[in-house]
């Protein structure tokens, strides 16, 4: 008979190290470290970029939804943790409600309204001593109708554009994007020009091109915070004028158009090429589609 099959999440493995953790927690987090295994295995045992990812202590703890509860007391809010192997061992945190939305919402939770999902305790970096949990939720929101329309522009030299049917103009220029984006590039070709001003091959050349890859990261990671900060500025001023409807452009397959084609050759296809459009699109269709209908306009 052929031998049973092994978990390929690495339960199997984690459970003997940390016997005394619970077993929702293990698994989350042997599941958590072989998705960052199977990202990142290429780029170590193959190509040699980077050594291979490892757990740290001060990674988040993740905890599933089904096995922590919030509550309220007298004295304010608290979270039920099993921490511990075994009946019983749970343990209870305070939670330190940062201001008055944040109560809200936490009581929004509490009574039902809200359903809680995974939860995550995470230390800060800067300072050991402060601890954050973090709970994902998804609330019902009633769909708003008979209100106004709007259309939403997605361009580069603007970079966002929205007017609604009442006329009122919303616009974010972008030049922030722009710049960020030109000195990522100026670091990038600068690490470029010093890898072939070298004339180093092999492990040389690899060492002084390794700054790059940190580099793009910082540079999606900022892409994502921004675009989320300039869809929720839009979606704050598109409730204020009770729009629901929002019309948008359909850009799928931009990019594979060729750099003869474009008004501004190679250097306009470059910009497709960076610029966060399905970045965008997600973080306004999240923002957006809670209370209005989106229809996707065709280019």
């Amino acid at each position: 008979w052929p031998p049973p099959k092994r978990r390929s999440d690495g339960y199997a493995d984690a459970r003997p190290v940390a016997p005394e953790l619970s077993c929702g927690i293990t698994a989350a987090l042997s599941r958590m470290v072989a998705q960052k295994w199977r990202s990142e295995r290429w780029g170590a045992l193959v190509w040699q970029r980077r050594s291979p990812p490892h757990y740290r202590e001060t990674f988040p703890i993740p905890v599933r939804e089904q096995e922590h509860r919030i509550f309220h007391r007298d004295d304010g809010f608290w979270v039920s943790l099993p921490l511990r192997a075994g009946e019983g061992q749970r343990v209870l945190l305070p939670l330190e409600v940062r201001d008055e939305f944040q109560g809200r919402q936490l009581s929004l939770i509490v009574a039902g309204e809200w359903k809680a999902g995974e939860l995550k305790i995470e230390q800060d970096s800067k300072r050991p001593s402060r601890w954050y949990v973090r709970v994902a939720f998804k609330r019902r929101v009633i769909r708003s109708v008979g209100g106004t329309s709007m259309a939403v522009n997605r361009g580069v030299r603007a970079h966002l554009v929205a007017v609604t049917s009442d006329g009122d103009v919303w616009r974010y220029d972008g030049n922030d994007i722009r710049a960020y984006l030109s000195q990522l590039q100026a670091r990038r070709r600068q690490y470029q020009q010093d890898a072939k001003a070298c004339m180093r091959g092999g492990r040389g050349r690899t060492r002084i091109l390794r700054p790059i890859e940190p580099l793009i990261q910082k540079g999606e990671r900022w892409r994502r915070t921004k675009c989320q900060a300039i869809a929720r500025r839009l979606t704050e001023w598109a409730q204020e004028r009770n729009v629901t409807t929002v019309y948008r452009e359909d850009f799928v397959g931009i990019r594979r158009g060729e750099p003869e084609r474009l008004e501004g050759g190679e250097r306009a296809w470059r910009m497709v090429q960076e610029w966060p459009y399905h970045e965008q699109a997600t973080r306004l269709d999240n923002c957006l589609g809670n209370g209005a209908d989106i229809s996707h306009a065709a280019r």
